[in-house]
Parts: C-alpha cells; sequence; structure tokens
C-alpha cells in the first residue's frame, strides 16, 4: 500500500556544539516526513489497515488526550484513506484544543469521557465492541504488536553506528520497536516525559522479554513538573535550540529528551567520546498552545 510520508525527506543532522567537543550528537529528523502524521506517528500506524483487513474490521476507535500527536495523526491518516474513526478523549473541554479541533474537522468522532471511565475503557474495550463490532480498538499511542512492529523500522535510517540512541517515551511502543530493531550493542536511552515515567518499563518488556535488560534504560528526571508541563526554563531552551541549531523541538516530548541528554553530561552519567544518536519523534503541533513564546 502506498505510503503517504516522504521517507527521502528524512535526514541524519549533525549537532555541533550541544556537548563536549569529543562527542558525536546527531539527531534523526523522522519528524520531516509529513507535516501531519510525522517522527514516529506513520510507523505506528504503518500496518493499520492489513491488521483491520485480517481482523475483518471496517472501522477504527483510539483514544488519546487533549494534546494527543496520536489522535492527529490518526484522523489524517483515516481522512486520506477514507476509513470512519472515532476517539474516546479523556476529559471534557468547553473548548477544543486545536489538535482536538483538528482530528474534528478531518471527521474524527470525539467521545468525551471523564479519566475514570476512559482508564476503564483503555483496558477492558469489550463495552466498545458490543457497541460497535465492525470496529479496530487501536490502543492509545498506537500500543500494540502492530505499532511495535512498524516502530522497529526507524531503527534503518540510523545509517551509522552510535554507542547511545536516546529517545522520548509516551506509551512505550517506539522504544520497544527500537530495542528489537538495534544492535545489542548501542544502548537504548528513553525519556518519560512524566513523574513515575520508570513504570513505562514493564509495558515495554511485554514486547522484548527475550532482550538482555542492560541493553537499554528509562529515566523520568527530566518531567519538569509532569507530563504536559512546561516552564519558562524549558522555552527558552527550546528557543535556543532553533536559534542555534535550527532544531525545532516539541514541549512535551523532544525539549524534554533533549534536556536531559545535556544533564547527563553534565553530570557524567555519559562518557567522553560517546557517540550519541537522538530521534525527533515529530508533535510539533503540540507547540500551539505555547507559539507566542517560540520564535518558530
Amino acid at each position: 500500500m502506498a505510503t503517504i510520508i516522504n521517507k527521502e525527506a528524512i535526514i541524519i543532522q549533525s549537532i555541533e556544539g550541544f556537548l563536549p567537543t569529543s562527542n558525536v550528537l546527531d539527531i534523526l529528523r523522522i519528524d520531516l516526513c509529513h507535516p501531519i502524521v510525522s517522527g514516529n506517528k506513520w510507523f505506528k500506524l504503518n500496518g493499520l489497515q492489513e491488521a483491520m483487513q485480517a481482523a475483518q474490521k471496517k472501522s477504527i476507535i483510539s483514544f488519546g488526550g487533549a494534546w494527543s500527536n496520536h489522535l492527529v495523526a490518526l484522523a489524517y491518516y483515516a481522512h486520506h484513506y477514507q476509513i470512519p474513526c472515532k476517539a474516546i478523549v479523556r476529559g471534557q473541554y468547553e473548548v477544543l484544543s486545536p489538535s482536538l479541533l483538528f482530528a474534528q474537522e478531518h471527521g474524527m468522532e470525539l467521545h468525551f469521557v471523564d479519566a475514570i471511565h476512559y482508564s476503564a475503557l483503555k483496558k477492558d474495550a469489550s463495552s466498545l465492541l458490543s457497541n460497535y463490532p465492525d470496529a479496530y480498538i487501536l490502543p492509545e499511542g498506537g500500543n500494540s504488536e502492530m505499532g511495535v512492529n512498524g516502530a522497529s523500522a526507524i531503527a534503518s535510517f540510523l545509517t551509522k553506528s552510535y554507542d547511545y540512541v536516546c529517545v522520548s517515551v509516551g506509551s512505550g511502543t517506539t522504544f520497544a520497536g527500537l530495542r528489537r530493531a538495534l544492535s545489542l550493542d548501542t544502548h537504548l536511552i528513553g525519556f518519560a516525559p512524566m513523574k513515575g515515567g520508570t513504570y513505562l518499563k514493564d509495558e515495554i518488556e511485554a514486547y522484548i522479554p527475550a532482550i538482555d535488560k542492560t541493553s537499554y534504560t528509562i529515566l523520568d528526571a527530566y518531567h519538569f513538573g509532569g507530563f504536559g508541563k512546561i516552564t519558562p526554563e524549558l522555552i527558552s531552551f527550546m528557543n535556543d535550540c532553533y536559534q542555534r541549531y535550527a532544531l525545532p523541538l516539541d514541549r512535551v516530548y523532544t525539549a524534554k529528551m533533549m534536556w536531559g541528554i545535556s544533564e547527563l553530561f553534565k553530570t557524567q552519567q555519559l562518557p567522553s567520546n560517546a557517540r550519541i544518536a537522538a530521534i525527533h519523534t515529530g508533535g510539533l503541533q503540540g507547540n500551539q498552545s505555547i507559539a507566542q513564546e517560540l520564535i518558530f
């Protein structure tokens, strides 16, 4: 099936001056593959139509919050391929976020539920299937075997050899796919942008049970107050990264990852002469809430 992304647009951007001169830092710019279904989003959705056909399903139901990159990408994907799509949205909103407005404008039907109901539906979607028997239930963030398998293809764009590969972790889907595909000689570091994010290790290890646990790390020390939280210091850091390196970062994931990488070197938790790649997973649409404070 024809892809909607431009794989030729994906580049490895070398960053000089961010780390000590003895280190190599490259950014894998998969965010450039598409203006909407950017970064890791396409890779996690790439097998969706085949999975739907195998399950004999004709529509999609998925999950997300007010600023969900996953729902934005899925809405575009479903609209492009003319697949009916519904979203279970966590929370109630008098005014829709730009992300939810985009999803709605692209044909996604939004159903709002409170946090308790949302959590229950995520854990057990049987009630959804009873009401929508033709629906393919896609977990939040694409967190599924299909998503992990699709995300593993991201590793093929890392055409150089690295000691460490860094990526932000939301659902853990991309992280698990990368760990499957990368050489075990490459240590994979995940930056969880939420408090207590190391719980994601249990989610991830369900997909990679046989892989050496010393080959990867999940860190949750760089959350800036919690998931989606941001400070003036982080905004200043984002502007500095763009001004110095022409590197736009998103407020939820990649900005906190890049900050974390810098801190690991400042505190000497990573060795000198290390060759590092960081994966830009997209999500720049989430910056709309702070657009007036950014220079990009």
